[in-house]
């Protein structure tokens, strides 16, 4: 099985990011995504092809004052 890491455990790869985010029932509005220490654009998600082993890191962001 082509197995990836999302912030530091392994899951089962998915043909893109926008495919593994639905997947992992994340919010895509407010969050970032690094694929081996590279953010990657979110007009690219659909198109970014990830390979296994890949490391994917999904950041959030929070509002504050």
């Amino acid at each position: 099985m082509n197995m990836i890491f999302v912030n530091g455990k392994k899951e089962k790869n998915h043909d893109n990011i926008d495919e593994l985010l639905t997947a992992l029932n994340y919010n895509k509005k407010n969050i970032a995504v690094l694929v081996n220490d590279n953010i990657i654009k979110r007009e690219d998600w659909k198109g970014y092809k990830l390979k296994e082993k890949d490391r994917v890191e999904i950041v959030g962001f929070v509002g504050g004052g």
